[in-house]
């Protein structure tokens, strides 16, 4: 025989959906398990549309201070607003410099690394067709 079912607290389960406890959070509020808060909020059509509406209830009490905030000259709070109802979004300029402060020259610096490539491959080739080692040690390399 099973035990008898705990009555839900629908005023207690509204209130904690309005401040947008977790449902783990409201489960353990309530005394239930969480395993079976999801079967109350599946089979308990008043229950889920009675948390579902304190959710929207909580989201709206929030705008409506996060607005106030706003209208009151909370610079911040006008930011972020800005930026979820507006789309604004903050730009960052980044400048790259090369040495001494000078625009950087890619094309030169790709022609010298290319340069390198070119004679390293060269080197391998030339060795490896006299039947060389193409692996150069410090020797080999040093200017």
């Amino acid at each position: 025989m099973s035990r008898p079912k705990k009555p839900v607290d629908y005023e207690m389960a509204y209130k904690l959906a309005r401040i947008h406890c977790t449902h783990e959070e409201m489960a353990s509020c309530l005394g239930f398990s969480v395993s079976y808060w999801y079967e109350l909020l599946k089979r308990d059509q008043k229950l889920s549309e009675s948390v579902e509406k304190a959710r929207g209830e909580g989201r709206a009490s929030l705008r409506r201070l996060q607005w106030q905030n706003a209208t009151q000259g909370n610079v911040t709070m006008q930011i972020w607003l800005g930026k979820q109802i507006l789309s604004q979004t903050d730009t960052q300029r980044t400048e790259l410099t090369g040495r001494d402060g000078d625009a950087i020259r890619i094309e030169e610096e790709a022609a010298a690394a290319r340069d390198v490539i070119e004679a390293a491959i060269l080197r391998a080739t030339t060795r490896n067709r006299e039947g060389q080692s193409h692996i150069e040690t410090d020797i080999d390399t040093a200017h």
